[in-house]
């Protein structure tokens, strides 16, 4: 019966509405591990209903020390109270209550690194905040058996024992055909922040023929962004979509014609990265257009789906994506390579590897 399976709780202080990657895990092990709890951020008044139980923190603070100190007591206590045989820490910034509730629980300790939080942008130029998110993951890190990340650059990082268990979509059916005016479409999904490539695509914007810029998402660079389109007269050229459900979203990026991923090299975080959003892109078929970093550079030329970014200025920015664009030829090849990527590149094959994990975890 299912009250004698494992209980698994799984600690993240992301927003699980938006955070598929924890959708995915989450519900690969409640389907055939165990009970599965996530414990998260609360963020929104409504949240859909999952197979498996969520329990939400209220927080009054969003950002800052006081916001973190806050969040992880709180978890820490939750975590306390909570039957556990095995605890999953998502990220350093949920870490030390995970590492010791299950100390004291004797619960098994797992860690899913999604990024080194020591090296994302608005830390890297803190450099007190840095150490301190450093000495968490070179202190408790190592300590760890069992855990895992996003890629094999991530991976050779942490020289650490990590195993490989990709963020990619579930399958999609594609539809035959999608309509088409005489605009063409480019999609931006995910963060709203910095470094992510937007503003080079708002400078570029100007030379780019019969094409609309889409950015579905959120963050703290929106306010910013809307005035440099505003200040850049390319407003009927931008669509500000906001967030997106990920049913609803899986859909919309079908319709692209082009998935931009063009993060800029804002410290090893960035470098190493493979985006949610380009294996997003892949699955629903779309070429894409990605920075000239590791993994991104690997996926494209290994299933040669699109391009790595030959530049940032505006105007060479422009000539590569409309060129992109409008070669017939190209686009064919790359999007019959698209069906074949999309077949690997797919949670049904890496759920396998999870689940491997998380059997050897409860032997």
């Amino acid at each position: 019966m299912k009250n004698k399976q494992p209980q698994i709780i799984i600690a993240v202080i992301s927003d699980l509405n938006t955070d598929q990657r924890i959708q995915k895990i989450a519900g690969s092990l409640h389907e055939h591990l165990g009970n599965v709890t996530v414990i998260c951020r609360k963020l929104r008044k409504s949240n859909p209903d999952y197979p498996f139980r969520v329990r939400r923190i209220r927080m009054l603070l969003k950002s800052g020390v006081a916001f973190y100190a806050t969040f992880n007591i709180r978890l820490f206590f939750r975590l306390l109270i909570c039957r556990s045989d095995i605890i999953v820490s998502n990220d350093a910034d949920t870490l030390l209550p995970c590492y010791y509730a299950a100390k004291l629980k004797g619960s098994k300790l797992v860690f899913d690194s999604h990024e080194i939080m020591s090296e994302v942008p608005e830390v890297i130029h803190r450099p007190r905040v840095q150490k301190v998110w450093q000495w968490i993951e070179k202190t408790y890190i190592p300590k760890i058996r069992y855990k895992y990340t996003v890629c094999n650059s991530l991976k050779d990082f942490y020289n650490s024992g990590f195993k490989v268990i990709r963020n990619v979509p579930y399958r999609l059916e594609l539809k035959d055909s999608k309509p088409h005016g005489e605009e063409k479409m480019i999609l931006y999904q995910g963060s709203v922040n910095m470094g992510r490539g937007i503003e080079d695509m708002i400078a570029a914007l100007p030379f780019i023929d019969n094409a609309v810029f889409v950015i579905v998402g959120d963050g703290y660079m929106m306010r910013e962004l809307r005035i440099m389109v505003q200040n850049s007269n390319v407003a009927e050229k931008v669509i500000f979509k906001g967030k997106m459900d990920p049913k609803k979203l899986s859909v919309y990026t079908q319709l692209a014609d082009l998935g931009i991923s063009i993060e800029e090299n804002l410290g090893l975080n960035y470098f190493y990265a493979l985006p949610n959003k380009l294996m997003d892109y892949i699955q629903a078929g779309v070429p894409v257009l990605v920075s000239d970093f590791p993994e991104m550079q690997n996926i494209v030329k290994t299933y040669n789906v699109g391009e790595t970014l030959k530049s940032r200025e505006p105007e060479m920015l422009a000539q590569q994506i409309n060129r992109m664009l409008n070669d017939t030829m190209q686009l064919e090849k790359w999007k019959e390579n698209l069906k074949s990527a999309s077949k690997e590149l797919c949670w049904e094959k890496e759920e396998t590897e999870l689940l491997r994990l998380y059997r050897e975890v409860l032997s």
